[in-house]
């Protein structure tokens, strides 16, 4: 789970996240809304820029940002989609 989350930084905002592809992190709107930039930053990803990619419509279950970061080294799938797949 360490391996997989990560601090996401927007602007004077901070928020968690974690990977769900080896280059994509998927955080709250509420966190990225109205950030000029973005980084992430977490023991094993570093701190790294992220782009926008898509943020859910406003509502109650759709708080999600899903954010692009460069991929991570190692190329394989994090830790906790590795573990699914056995």
């Amino acid at each position: 789970m360490e391996r997989s989350t990560v601090l996401v930084l927007a602007g004077d905002a901070t928020g968690s996240g974690f990977f769900v592809a080896d280059d994509l992190v998927v955080t709250n709107r509420h966190v990225v809304e109205g950030a000029s930039t973005l980084m992430i930053a977490g023991r094993h990803a570093g701190v790294a820029p992220a782009t926008l990619v898509q943020v859910g419509a406003p509502g109650t279950l759709t708080d999600f940002a899903l954010l692009r970061v460069p991929p991570r080294s190692g190329g394989g799938p994090s830790p906790s989609r590795s573990r699914a797949a056995r």
